[in-house]
């Protein structure tokens, strides 16, 4: 995984693809997939964290809606955390990425302070470069940004490796590509609705 961004971690290989069979299986919504994720997030934080780290100094910043999902979790591990919102959408016919609005303005003392990103996919990568745009000139430095995500493609993490190179990496597990629409494969539907109980064919 070098090649693709030289500070990236990957929790599970493509042959441990099973352990994270639930994150696939589209039939797995709401509290159930909430659950995975959150799991999923406990484990990644074992290795994205430091042991006695309770969140001093640190601000956790979710990109919505999906990011909730993992951010929830992380926040039960770091209680003194802060935390400060982004929400974010996609334009679906040029996959670009525009923010309503976000949180990280209203931190104050950023000086040293730790950021932790938060969000399920890491396809096209606009997402995160965007919110790392905002994120710096708020004032965060790169060597104390840690990004957490469930799934990442080479696309987006070759960018995010271009222009931040220094950046940590969490990823739960490795993407094989991306459809056109900007989803990864395998593909695993819409974060977002699933967490809120909408199946794929409803």
């Amino acid at each position: 995984m070098k090649s693709i961004h030289p500070n990236l971690f990957v929790m599970f290989s493509r042959a441990e693809r099973h352990k994270v069979a639930d994150y696939f299986e589209l039939s797995v919504v709401g509290e159930q997939y909430a659950n995975t994720l959150g799991q999923l997030t406990d484990l990644l934080s074992e290795y994205a964290l430091e042991k006695g780290d309770y969140g001093q100094n640190t601000v956790v910043c979710p990109i919505l809606r999906a990011g909730l999902s993992m951010s929830n979790r992380l926040m039960k591990r770091l209680p003194m955390a802060e935390i400060a919102k982004i929400s974010m959408k996609r334009n679906l016919k040029t996959l670009e990425p525009y923010v309503e609005w976000d949180e990280l303005n209203k931190i104050n003392n950023i000086g040293s302070k730790k950021l932790i990103i938060t969000d399920p996919a890491i396809a096209t990568g606009g997402s995160i470069l965007k919110t790392l745009e905002i994120a710096r000139r708020c004032g965060f430095k790169n060597e104390n940004i840690v990004i957490m995500a469930m799934f990442g493609g080479p696309m987006g993490l070759k960018k995010l490796a271009s222009k931040y190179p220094d950046i940590k990496i969490y990823l739960t597990h490795m993407a094989d590509g991306m459809r056109k629409d900007g989803y990864l494969l395998p593909y695993n539907g819409d974060t977002g609705d699933r967490l809120y109980g909408v199946r794929e064919k409803d």
